[in-house]
């Protein structure tokens, strides 16, 4: 009766109403008086009633009245933010966030049920042809064919981009192999779009309860391997879970461990002196190892302009003859294009290639149907050679054999420049190349043999020099004038010192000076070195003066050993350099001034230096003390400053930029290290990282995370991205990235709340799962108003229904206060310090 209109209904007398059978059951309990409001959704769907009755003959008043209204639009604006919540707002299904009410619906795991993972296979490839609101539109039509083949109890959600869950509770194995099939049929039907017919294939993956799993995440996991295994049989294939794919899967992650063996194996004997011959075996041999290719190695002879065999023994040697001495051209096969363009050159098919023609028959008689070239280039796009794979079949390489043979190359690269520059490395091996001064091996050398055996007294002398502050000059007029002044330096020295001493450059602004000499001449010489400086230099048009901070030792007095004499001379440089900052209270504030702009220099690099590293705090559940998750921190080592505080280095990668790309190393490597722990078992753990608004602001952020998870197969749920309330100012820009994320299935975490720009209609309007109160309020527990802002923020994610974890915790009495304010998750030195990677294994057991 309620559903016909939108208007309540109010029967103060229901005696009439209740004379039929229909109404034997409200009678017989003695109900006299009948209110019902209707619950309408915001889309003007009926929801169902709010009903009231009394066993009186009751009539409401009009107060009463719109009260029952209110409660009852309470009720549909309740309903409607569940609705929401659990919605894909595309295709109008469950989203991802519904699988944590699946998890906790206890009557489907009273039954066996079935799990289908579904992927559309080269979905990218829609929107890239006919654009986003294309694929959007194939989306729909995606789950509305699924939706015709489903019953009322089974469940259809949406879970990530172009994959999709089906539970189907209550099936048989023969109901659901006609189901998979039916499915996959239904999905191959052509989608008419713009006066196009698009046919799409899907992969499907399927696992059971409870005989594959008993927990819903490990249901998923086994359909997601099924689904691969599918993918990999061909198009439109459905696959069910087994120990066997399991295996297989295994011994694929195995394959790539023994990749990366392989590879770390070759960079060995690089480092370890072997033969070029031997490495570029080793590097065909690791190649073929992982394809089902032959290799080849050819060298640039540049005189003659042609390609001359190296190495690749999988060649038979008639063929080898056949291709060695090839002239480089566009139509001399694939490594005499890949030469002559310097690009790779991939013929799929010999047979049909025009750049074959001359060298097809060759090919045909040794069943080679396919080849793919690289050139092998230096930094300098200089040609040194041809890298190449042989199949006996047309091929095409796969996405994992071109980074395979990227590799490869590279490594053929630094075997060959070093094979080249061998006998010019031998010529300045005792050489500096900037100065021609001799190096500090030679300095080694040259003292080794004046201090002999101890026995020989001749005394001598050696002075320590370094310029101070230079590389700020390097900074402010650029590495050429900087080279160019270390130059008039080394000039100046050897003009001014005898000729019986020997100057040499053992560092990039640091000389050393040794010659005979007695204690008496110390100071002579002394002045002589500092005369040195007193001129000033000529650079980029400006006069630019040095100050040098020198050390000295006298050989037998100050030590007899190379390693004494030279300890000595360092120590009395680095006390001159402190002299100098005590002796000027403004040097201080310039020298700090100067250490940001080397910092700022030294940034750049550290990345490729491997000086930057990732520690993770632990983060642990309040009740039950189980490890949940790790939030990773960058850590910078400085080679000479030694560790850097986060504090000190973080702006300086924000105001220069670099930020995006420590930030991009960050989260790459923390996600690197969550897939470690993952398939160590803690499959249930989650990644903390933080993020920057410059990151959020790069048009691809987004696209960037979800390559990532895709590529180290991460559920995106245990990725918890780190965002600060600072950002959330610039609402059009980091809204969008964030709503996408966060339907993708990334976690978002809102990191030292309180701290900021805190508003609840931030809280509202952002895609926040989780709010991490700032240590700053956890160290004044005790102090009440401290304690009133905690409880607040605590009771208000409560009602957001947003996980609480709190940082900074380090005494029992934090953790009782927040035990009794249901604080969800804590982290802190009370449980541990920031672990380094190779401890979090240990940590966990």
């Amino acid at each position: 009766m309620l559903q016909s209109g939108r208007e309540p209904l109010f029967i103060p007398n229901t005696n009439e109403l209740f004379r039929t059978r229909q109404y034997e059951g409200p009678r017989s309990l003695g109900i006299k008086s009948f209110y019902g409001v209707p619950i309408f959704l915001r889309d003007g769907t009926w929801f169902g009633n709010l009903c009231a009755t009394d066993t009186r003959q009751v009539t409401l008043n009009e107060e009463e009245k719109e009260l029952l209204r209110n409660m009852a639009l309470f009720l549909s604006y309740a309903i409607d933010l569940e609705h929401t919540a659990y919605t894909d707002s595309l295709t109008g299904i469950y989203s991802h966030s519904f699988l944590t009410e699946l998890e906790q619906y206890e009557e489907l795991f009273l039954n066996p049920f079935a799990l289908f993972f579904i992927d559309i296979d080269d979905f990218k490839y829609v929107n890239d042809r006919f654009g986003h609101n294309a694929g959007d539109f194939v989306l729909q039509e995606f789950v509305h064919r699924i939706n015709t083949l489903l019953s009322p109890q089974d469940f259809l959600l949406r879970f990530a981009g172009d994959e999709f869950l089906i539970v189907l509770p209550n099936i048989s194995v023969n109901e659901m192999n006609d189901k998979g099939k039916s499915i996959l049929e239904a999905l191959g039907q052509p989608i008419y779009l713009q006066q196009h017919e698009i046919y799409l294939s899907a992969s499907m993956g399927i696992s059971m309860y409870p005989s594959h799993d008993e927990t819903f995440t490990g249901l998923i996991q086994k359909a997601d391997i099924a689904m691969y295994a599918a993918k990999q049989s061909g198009k439109n294939q459905f696959c069910i879970y087994s120990d066997y794919l399991e295996r297989e899967r295994k011994r694929q992650s195995n394959k790539i461990q023994y990749a990366l063996e392989g590879q770390q194996n070759i960079i060995r004997l690089i480092s370890d002196g072997a033969s070029p011959d031997k490495i570029l075996d080793s590097i065909t041999r690791f190649v073929e190892d992982q394809t089902e290719g032959v290799c080849s190695i050819l060298l640039y002879e540049k005189e003659s302009e042609t390609l001359s065999y190296r190495a690749g023994k999988g060649l038979p040697k008639d063929y080898i003859a056949t291709i060695n001495g090839i002239k480089v051209g566009p139509d001399a096969g694939s490594c005499g294009a890949a030469a002559y363009t310097k690009k790779q050159t991939i013929v799929m098919d010999i047979d049909g290639d025009k750049r074959w023609e001359s060298f097809r028959k060759a090919a045909k008689e040794y069943g080679f149907r396919a080849c793919w070239s690289t050139p092998i280039l230096t930094i300098d796009q200089e040609l040194l050679g041809t890298f190449a794979m042989y199949y006996k079949r047309p091929y095409a390489p796969t996405d994992r054999e071109k980074e395979l043979v990227e590799r490869a190359t590279f490594l053929v690269k630094l075997v060959l420049e070093r094979e080249r520059n061998k006998e010019e490395l031998g010529q300045l091996l005792n050489m500096d190349p900037l100065t021609h001064l001799p190096n500090r091996k030679q300095f080694q050398n040259d003292l080794q043999h004046l201090c002999g055996n101890g026995k020989t007294l001749t005394p001598f002398a050696i002075f320590m020099l370094d310029i101070d502050e230079f590389n700020p000059l390097n900074l402010a007029f650029g590495y050429v004038s900087g080279d160019l002044i270390l130059k008039k330096v080394a000039c100046r020295l050897v003009r001014n010192f005898p000729k019986t001493a020997t100057v040499y450059r053992v560092g990039g602004n640091e000389f050393a000076i040794c010659l005979p000499c007695s204690q008496e001449k110390i100071p002579f010489f002394s002045k002589v070195l500092e005369d040195v400086f007193l001129e000033s230099f000529s650079v980029s048009s400006h006069e630019v003066r040095l100050s040098v901070s020198y050390g000295h030792s006298l050989f037998p007095v100050d030590g007899q050993t190379p390693e004494d004499v030279t300890r000595v001379a360092m120590k009395d440089l680095l006390n001159k350099k402190h002299e100098k900052i005590a002796l000027s209270p403004l040097q201080s504030t310039r020298m700090e001034e100067m250490e940001r702009i080397v910092l700022t220099k030294d940034l750049y690099y550290a990345i490729e230096r491997n000086e930057l590293y990732l520690e993770y705090q632990p983060q642990h559940h309040i009740d039950t003390n189980k490890v949940i998750g790790f939030e990773a921190l960058i850590r910078w080592k400085h080679p000479i400053l030694g560790e850097i505080p986060p504090a000190k280095f973080v702006p300086l990668a924000e105001k220069t930029g670099l930020i995006i790309r420590i930030g991009n190393w960050v989260l790459k490597t923390a996600c690197e290290e969550l897939k470690r722990l993952h398939t160590a078992g803690y499959t249930w753990l989650r990644m903390g990282v933080n993020l920057s608004a410059s990151q959020l602001k790069q048009p691809d952020f987004a696209a960037q995370i979800k390559n990532i998870l895709s590529d180290l197969e991460i559920w995106p749920s245990k990725v918890d991205i780190e965002i600060t309330e600072s950002m959330m100012i610039e609402v059009e820009r980091v809204l969008p990235v964030l709503q996408e994320l966060h339907e993708y299935g990334v976690s978002i975490s809102l990191d030292d709340f309180g701290t900021g720009y805190s508003s609840l209609g931030y809280l509202t309007k952002f895609p926040i799962n989780q709010i991490k109160i700032d240590q700053s309020f956890i160290q004044r527990i005790g102090h009440l108003e401290d304690e009133m802002v905690i409880k607040t923020i605590i009771a208000m994610a409560q009602i957001l229904h947003l996980n609480v974890i709190a940082e900074g915790v380090e005494t029992e009495e934090q953790l009782t206060f927040l035990q009794q304010e249901q604080c969800n998750e804590v982290q802190g030195y009370l449980y541990s310090k920031p672990i380094p990677a190779a401890q979090l294994l240990n940590y966990m057991d």
